[in-house]
């Protein structure tokens, strides 16, 4: 029953369209945010922001903290939260399934990375493009940071396997060699180029 309680919440909370694009905002761009950012991004009132970011920090889909503002007084920050949104009945384990296979890779070392990798690149060639992947990718010279890495959750099962198949993923569709450098803020940053490490195993 606790399943179908968070279900409703889920569905309760993202069916007022203000609250949906406040957060899908946040996914577009995943950074903190004042109320006062948010209320000039969507464009309502800040108080009407306030309180659609709060529902959301009430129901795990975005978290908040304090920083000490211009005149002393704190201000809240909210930034994505831990909770996927996900709506599946019956019940599916999605993300601990995705959570447990990369812990299990992670166990075999290089063998385990090689395989991802080699995964990666399989579905890379399936997919055929970054859009379709979900990635948004900013990239520096030879360093690309993917700004909303669409595998964070499965990265608390085995982070370096996670990352090695994403590599997989993006050295497909970019068509260049891509090795990962491992997480960097809220998404996940890699090298691009010819003079790089191989590929584990």
């Amino acid at each position: 029953m606790s399943y179908i309680r968070d279900l409703e919440e889920l569905v309760n909370v993202l069916a007022d369209e203000t609250r949906r694009a406040i957060l899908l905002a946040f996914y577009a761009q995943p950074r903190p945010r004042t109320a006062a950012e948010v209320s000039a991004e969507v464009g309502v009132h800040r108080t009407v922001a306030f309180s659609h970011l709060e529902r959301l920090v009430r129901a795990g889909l975005l978290s908040v903290e304090r920083r000490r503002g211009l005149l002393g007084r704190p201000a809240k920050l909210y930034n994505l939260g831990e909770r996927v949104v996900g709506l599946w009945y019956p019940p599916r384990r999605f993300l601990e399934l995705a959570q447990l296979l990369a812990g299990a890779l992670a166990q075999l070392g290089a063998a385990g990375a090689e395989a991802a990798y080699r995964a990666g690149r399989q579905w890379g060639a399936s997919v055929g493009s970054l859009e379709a992947v979900g990635d948004r990718v900013d990239r520096q010279g030879d360093r690309l940071v993917v700004t909303n890495c669409v595998f964070q959750e499965a990265c608390r099962g085995g982070s370096e396997v996670a990352c090695w198949l994403h590599a997989g993923v993006l050295e497909e569709l970019l068509a260049e060699p891509v090795r990962p450098l491992g997480p960097s803020g809220p998404g996940c940053a890699f090298r691009i180029g010819l003079a790089l490490r191989p590929v584990p195993g």
